[in-house]
């Protein structure tokens, strides 16, 4: 009798073990049970393994987020059982496909960051209806489609970073709706058409970037975007007419970068009224002319000054655009300027090849080889030999653009 007692006592416990594995997931290297509140990890090195389908009973979850642990294959649809979710993050690990439609169910998420991954085909269409969501972070996969004009309707959006995908389309009219964006990154895609007036509505931004698109037309106006702390329009290509006196009018900026582009006419005087500038790269537009403007001698903070491959140049009183020429650490400039700085002159052989992003810096030992990194498109080595003292230092994007280095050198004796 006692021995029965003892097997159905033995058979109980395996049972109850057996039916409590099925409470608990494996992610990442860890268990979670089914009464998880609360799950993020983060990998000092990768883990590896899979999101199981067994994912969509841990329902009492409203923060899972998994970074930098090497997890690939896909995103199982079960997450979309998770229903308490308001932060969802699976952040630079291997993982593909789609994105399930089932996310769109998620009624109380706020944030959505699938960043540094392999994610490709369209964002799904039902993660517009997700009105609390106010950070929604998928840069750098492999996304395609175009931006739905519903992203118009996500009213609590403060940032959209979908930059270095495969977008394309236009940039949708509807966006100028989202009044509380503060960041909006669509640069390195493949968008096309151009920049609507919308987006002058959105008068808490305070970073734009749409650079390395093929956008065309003139820039629109947006003085009202007077918050704005980095405008950046590089290598859209067709961006054409001049660049506004409103310009001065954004008294926050810091980085403007209108590089490889179609603009005519002069630097405005009202750009010394962007007293706060760090980075002002005009580079690589052909048709760019006349004088710097005495006015940019109240730029104190500027450490990085590109203006070559224009038609700019120096006025007669030049002395105060040549003290601020030297005290940049950065410098991408013609010799029609460095001539009257006392500055040395470039070889004849100088490569006419041109990274429209990035800065050269000018050192002030004998021969030095300075090269930047972390440029959004493409780096430059140069070599100089020269004895007048200047100063270097390198320049970083204050984004996290891709890179596609180019390197060329140049000698100068």
């Amino acid at each position: 009798m006692v021995t029965n007692l003892l097997v159905v006592l033995i058979n109980l416990l395996i049972l109850l073990k057996f039916c409590k594995s099925f409470d608990v997931v494996a992610i990442a290297g860890q268990n979670y049970t089914t009464e998880e509140t609360y799950i993020d990890a983060y990998c000092e090195s990768f883990v590896g393994g899979t999101i199981s389908s067994r994912v969509g009973i841990l329902t009492k979850v409203n923060l899972l987020s998994i970074f930098n642990c090497g997890i690939s294959g896909t995103i199982p649809s079960e997450i979309g059982q998770l229903t308490l979710l308001t932060t969802l993050g699976f952040r630079a690990n291997f993982l593909s496909s789609t994105i399930p439609s089932q996310i769109g169910k998620l009624s109380l998420l706020e944030i959505i960051e699938f960043y540094t991954n392999s994610f490709e085909g369209a964002i799904p269409i039902q993660l517009t209806s997700l009105n609390r969501i106010i950070v929604f972070s998928l840069y750098e996969n492999n996304f395609s489609g175009t931006i739905a004009t519903e992203y118009g309707l996500m009213k609590s959006l403060k940032e959209i970073n979908v930059y270095t995908n495969s977008l394309s389309g236009t940039i949708p009219t509807e966006l100028g709706q989202l009044n509380e964006l503060n960041q909006l990154l669509l640069q390195s895609n493949y968008i096309t058409g151009t920049i609507p007036s919308q987006i002058a509505l959105l008068t808490n931004l305070f970073w734009l970037s749409l650079s390395i698109n093929t956008l065309s037309g003139t820039l629109p106006s947006i003085h009202s975007l007077t918050l704005l702390t980095g405008l950046e329009l590089a290598s859209t290509k067709l961006l054409s007419g001049t660049i506004p006196t409103q310009i001065g009018l954004l008294t926050n900026l810091g980085y403007l970068a209108l590089v490889n582009n179609k603009f005519s006419g002069t630097v405005p005087s009202e750009i010394g009224q962007n007293t706060l500038l760090n980075l002002l790269e005009l580079a690589a537009n052909t048709q760019l002319s006349g004088f710097l403007p005495s006015e940019m001698a109240y730029l104190s903070f500027l450490t990085s000054l590109s203006i070559s491959y224009t038609s700019v140049t120096l006025g007669n009183d030049s002395s105060a655009i040549c003290a601020l020429i030297s005290s940049c650490s950065q410098t991408l400039i013609p010799w029609s300027v460095c001539s009257k700085c006392d500055g040395p002159e470039p070889s004849e052989t100088s490569s006419s090849s041109f990274s429209p992003y990035q800065s050269i810096s000018i050192t002030s030992s004998t021969t030095t080889t300075s090269t930047s990194t972390n440029s959004p498109t493409n780096s430059i080595t140069m070599t100089i030999t020269q004895t007048k003292p200047l100063s270097s230092t390198t320049t970083n994007s204050p984004t996290n653009s891709p890179t596609n280095s180019i390197t060329n050198s140049l000698t100068n004796s």
